[in-house]
């Protein structure tokens, strides 16, 4: 099983009847309420609501999300769903917890000095470690890191390049560790590059390097800006992309290491996965 990031609120992904917070206290959709009952097949929105703020409003959209495709944006506060009026983001979960998958719904949204009117479609909850997944067929959040030792490594250019999101703590990362060994081990280092991305001290990251012999590339995600940019909730987390940079798969866990390899495999052998994300 993938670690959970511990960090809070590193995710809030709100889905009309369903509430995903990775690393805080509380999840929303558990608070006891007597708003209608939930569906039995709940639906999803796809949003990260801001914590900090009084009212139901839009700090991230998922990518790929009914959100996405109904047009809602950072910075919007949800003012109705349906006839049913939000004046915070417990209300935005009570009163979508009687929504289902399919349904329709008209959200009415202030954003700015204007208030607009939209319609999503809500999808089947998603696991908040799948969401990365939702990146699949679009550029990395990056096109290049810096490595510890200050070098840029470009991500793209190569046949194939592995990014890891992982910390010297995470035991799945470390038992992953010589899957991840034998797959630099047998790429050509001129046409391949693995990097591993982690939010801690650069001197941890650096004797664990010295420590354990590690043959790839490490480099700091400072204050986990570039994981929360592709939706990491869990550790180990693969990104796998082709020459142009772009996510061809994403793994999460110890068996992505190898699952990462075979998708490495394929893109040496010209086997390119489909650059489309799962259906939602």
């Amino acid at each position: 099983m993938p670690r959970p990031l511990t960090r809070p609120a590193l995710l809030f992904a709100v889905g009309l009847a369903a509430a995903v917070q990775a690393g805080a206290a509380t999840t929303l959709a558990s608070e006891p309420s007597a708003a209608p009952e939930v569906s039995d097949r709940p639906g999803w929105l796809g949003v990260l609501l801001d914590e900090d703020a009084a009212t139901a409003t839009v700090l991230r959209v998922v990518p790929g999300s009914p959100a996405e495709a109904a047009g809602l944006q950072p910075a919007d506060q949800i003012t109705r769903v349906d006839a049913t009026s939000i004046g915070d983001r417990q209300q935005l979960v009570r009163a979508a917890q009687a929504a289902g998958e399919g349904q329709v719904v008209t959200l009415e949204v202030v954003r700015g000095d204007a208030t607009v009117t939209l319609q999503a479609t809500l999808g089947a909850p998603q696991p908040s470690y799948e969401l990365g997944r939702a990146l699949i067929g679009r550029p990395f959040p990056a096109r290049s890191v810096t490595t510890l030792d200050g070098a840029t490594l470009e991500l793209g250019g190569r046949t194939a390049t592995v990014v890891e999101f992982w910390a010297t703590w995470c035991g799945p990362c470390g038992l992953a560790a010589p899957t991840v060994a034998a797959l630099v081990a047998s790429q050509p280092p001129d046409d391949f590059a693995y990097v591993a991305l982690s939010d801690e001290d650069a001197d941890v990251l650096a004797a664990h390097a010295t420590s354990h012999a590690t043959t790839w590339f490490l480099g700091r995600d400072t204050d986990g800006e570039l994981s929360m940019a592709a939706w990491v909730t869990a550790l180990p987390t693969f990104y796998v992309l082709d020459a142009d940079g772009v996510i061809v798969d994403v793994y999460t866990g110890l068996d992505g290491a190898e699952a990462a390899a075979e998708a490495v495999a394929r893109l040496r052998a010209g086997q390119a996965p489909a650059r489309s994300a799962p259906p939602r």
